[in-house]
């Protein structure tokens, strides 16, 4: 019987737990943009860029140029002078919303 009581408060412990730290979650959002500086906004434009052209591809386009206008990150790619091409844009909120993608020729 002692068995039985002990294995039901175990279970009955272990399944009652995840529910009431599932309840009690609460979210806690920055109390300033997400992206506040330049090298933040920039390791997200490179990891968006990434997946989106390929790793390599971003690589070439290192470093980025980033400007903040109005609220948005305004982040390109740059290219050597001797090289043709285009580069990849992006304009991220600094709030984390991505505005707009977009390669040039």
């Amino acid at each position: 019987m002692k068995y039985f009581l002990t294995n039901i408060i175990f279970y009955s412990l272990i399944l009652y737990t995840p529910i009431s730290d599932a309840c009690n979650m609460q979210s806690h959002p920055p109390k300033e943009a997400y992206l506040q500086d330049k090298e933040t906004a920039t390791a997200v434009a490179e990891i968006v860029l990434s997946k989106i052209y390929g790793t390599q591809q971003i690589g070439k386009q290192l470093p980025f140029s980033v400007k903040l206008i109005d609220e948005i990150w305004h982040i390109s790619g740059t290219l050597d002078k001797d090289k043709l091409g285009g580069v990849a844009n992006i304009e991220i909120r600094k709030d984390g919303q991505i505005v707009r993608v977009s390669h040039s020729r």
